[in-house]
């Protein structure tokens, strides 16, 4: 598996270059080669049907970028794309500053604040930031149902993720917000396709917090 995904890389990195070419906002974007590498990686599970993989790389060093460069490839192939970044409240006027100002979807950033707020689907292109808070409100944690506002999304980016560290690896003694964003990649129909996660901390205190992730 790791020989297919590794020649999958090369396949995908090369892809990498004429999407960024074909992108006008990305076309005089230079990427570090780790940075090409990290994206290439996430495209190559994705492309094996993997529904989650980690960009552990350490903080100031790109991960927002890469994660959205990976929007822009999954953008380049397809019509119909929606995306939902989950992050720290304090996060949020970032991550819409970050895709404003790269334009790799066609689609204004909506930042939900509220716990009432609910995404407009109406469009082919969707992008929904939103916080770890918000999250949990929508799942309905806890409860039966919740999230049918967040059915059909293609790819969920998790940032700093170290947020769903867990202590236990009993779903039920989980955080909070673990518990939501389990419900999130498991229990809808259709089932969100990749989750990223972006995290410099994976493992901040124990290694059993790894399996949270």
């Amino acid at each position: 598996l790791a020989l297919a995904r590794d020649k999958e890389a090369a396949v995908q990195l090369r892809r990498l270059g004429a999407v960024m070419r074909a992108n006008d906002c990305l076309r005089d974007l230079q990427l570090h080669d780790y940075q090409k590498e990290g994206v290439a990686f996430v495209l190559a599970l994705m492309s094996f049907g993997e529904r989650g993989s980690i960009i552990a790389d350490e903080m100031g060093l790109g991960k927002t970028l890469q994660a959205l460069v990976v929007v822009a490839c999954l953008a380049a192939t397809r019509s119909r794309v929606r995306v939902l970044v989950v992050c720290p409240g304090f996060l949020r006027l970032n991550w819409k500053m970050e895709a404003e100002k790269w334009g790799v979807l066609s689609a204004t950033p909506q930042t939900m604040r509220k716990g009432t707020d609910r995404p407009d689907l109406s469009d082919d292109a969707v992008f929904v930031i939103a916080s770890y808070e918000w999250l949990r409100t929508v799942m309905r944690v806890g409860e039966r149902g919740g999230g049918e506002c967040l059915r059909g999304f293609n790819l969920v980016v998790f940032d700093e993720a170290h947020y769903l560290k867990s202590m236990s690896g009993s779903v039920a003694k989980c955080s909070k917000r673990n518990r939501a964003a389990t419900k999130l990649l498991e229990k809808l129909t259709p089932p969100v396709e990749h989750a990223v996660f972006l995290t410099g901390t994976p493992t901040p205190n124990y290694t059993k917090e790894m399996y949270a992730l």
